[in-house]
Protein backbone atom coordinates (compact mmCIF):
# COMPACT_ATOMS: atom_id res chain seq x y z
CA UNK A 1 0.00 0.00 0.00
CA UNK A 2 1.59 3.39 0.97
CA UNK A 3 0.15 5.29 -2.16
CA UNK A 4 -2.24 7.43 0.44
CA UNK A 5 -5.47 9.07 -0.71
CA UNK A 6 -5.63 11.61 -3.34
CA UNK A 7 -7.94 14.43 -3.49
CA UNK A 8 -9.51 16.55 -6.29
CA UNK A 9 -10.10 19.74 -4.72
CA UNK A 10 -10.14 18.47 -1.26
CA UNK A 11 -12.45 15.32 -2.76
CA UNK A 12 -11.03 11.64 -1.74
CA UNK A 13 -10.64 10.05 -5.22
CA UNK A 14 -9.78 6.72 -4.27
CA UNK A 15 -12.07 4.80 -3.22
CA UNK A 16 -12.35 0.72 -2.91
CA UNK A 17 -15.22 -1.29 -2.57
CA UNK A 18 -14.87 -4.84 -0.75
CA UNK A 19 -16.93 -7.45 -0.40
CA UNK A 20 -17.01 -9.36 2.83
CA UNK A 21 -15.45 -6.69 4.55
CA UNK A 22 -17.53 -6.93 7.62
CA UNK A 23 -14.41 -10.09 9.02
CA UNK A 24 -11.58 -11.80 8.08
CA UNK A 25 -8.89 -10.87 5.62
CA UNK A 26 -11.85 -8.22 3.92
CA UNK A 27 -12.04 -6.34 7.42
CA UNK A 28 -8.18 -6.70 7.21
CA UNK A 29 -8.34 -5.13 3.44
CA UNK A 30 -10.52 -2.59 4.65
CA UNK A 31 -8.72 -1.41 7.18
CA UNK A 32 -5.31 -1.33 5.76
CA UNK A 33 -7.13 0.79 2.99
CA UNK A 34 -8.63 3.34 5.30
CA UNK A 35 -5.60 3.52 7.38
CA UNK A 36 -3.89 4.64 3.77
CA UNK A 37 -6.08 7.69 3.03
CA UNK A 38 -8.92 5.22 0.92
CA UNK A 39 -12.58 5.45 1.24
CA UNK A 40 -13.90 2.07 1.79
CA UNK A 41 -17.08 0.84 1.02
CA UNK A 42 -17.72 -2.16 3.79
CA UNK A 43 -19.79 -4.56 1.89
CA UNK A 44 -21.74 -7.35 3.71
CA UNK A 45 -24.88 -9.34 3.66
CA UNK A 46 -25.93 -7.96 6.76
CA UNK A 47 -25.78 -3.99 6.97
CA UNK A 48 -25.76 -4.09 10.56
CA UNK A 49 -22.17 -6.22 10.50
CA UNK A 50 -20.84 -3.77 7.72
CA UNK A 51 -21.78 -0.94 10.34
CA UNK A 52 -20.44 -2.61 13.63
CA UNK A 53 -17.02 -3.17 10.73
CA UNK A 54 -17.01 0.50 10.34
CA UNK A 55 -17.50 1.33 13.63
CA UNK A 56 -14.10 -0.58 14.20
CA UNK A 57 -12.27 0.52 11.40
CA UNK A 58 -12.99 4.06 11.60
CA UNK A 59 -11.71 6.79 9.30
CA UNK A 60 -12.84 6.68 5.65
CA UNK A 61 -15.50 3.51 6.16
CA UNK A 62 -18.89 3.42 4.74
CA UNK A 63 -20.96 0.41 5.21
CA UNK A 64 -23.11 -1.27 2.05
CA UNK A 65 -25.05 -3.83 2.19
CA UNK A 66 -23.93 -6.41 -0.66
CA UNK A 67 -24.89 -9.93 -1.01
CA UNK A 68 -22.92 -11.05 -4.45
CA UNK A 69 -25.07 -14.16 -4.54
CA UNK A 70 -28.00 -11.28 -5.28
CA UNK A 71 -28.16 -9.81 -8.52
CA UNK A 72 -30.42 -6.61 -7.48
CA UNK A 73 -28.21 -6.75 -4.72
CA UNK A 74 -24.73 -6.22 -6.86
CA UNK A 75 -27.15 -3.84 -8.65
CA UNK A 76 -28.23 -1.57 -6.06
CA UNK A 77 -24.65 -1.58 -4.85
CA UNK A 78 -23.10 -0.79 -7.75
CA UNK A 79 -25.07 2.00 -7.86
CA UNK A 80 -24.16 3.43 -4.54
CA UNK A 81 -20.97 3.10 -5.40
CA UNK A 82 -20.77 4.53 -8.74
CA UNK A 83 -22.44 7.69 -7.28
CA UNK A 84 -20.43 8.26 -4.35
CA UNK A 85 -16.98 8.58 -6.93
CA UNK A 86 -18.79 10.13 -9.58
CA UNK A 87 -18.29 13.93 -8.93
CA UNK A 88 -14.26 12.82 -8.18
CA UNK A 89 -12.87 13.53 -12.23
CA UNK A 90 -9.92 11.35 -12.36
CA UNK A 91 -10.42 9.07 -9.40
CA UNK A 92 -8.63 5.75 -8.82
CA UNK A 93 -11.10 2.85 -7.52
CA UNK A 94 -10.35 -0.95 -6.55
CA UNK A 95 -12.80 -3.78 -5.97
CA UNK A 96 -11.54 -6.35 -3.39
CA UNK A 97 -13.23 -9.54 -2.97
CA UNK A 98 -12.86 -11.56 -0.11
CA UNK A 99 -15.84 -13.32 -1.61
CA UNK A 100 -16.83 -16.50 -3.71
CA UNK A 101 -20.53 -16.97 -4.77
CA UNK A 102 -21.82 -20.36 -4.21
CA UNK A 103 -23.29 -22.34 -6.91
CA UNK A 104 -24.26 -25.69 -7.73
CA UNK A 105 -20.53 -26.65 -8.40
CA UNK A 106 -18.95 -25.02 -5.21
Amino acid sequence: MGRGGATVDGVNTTTALVTGANKGIGKEIARRLVADGWTVHVGSRDVERARTAVDEIGGGAVPLQLDVTDPGSVADAARVVTNAFLPAFGARHIRASSTSPAGPDR
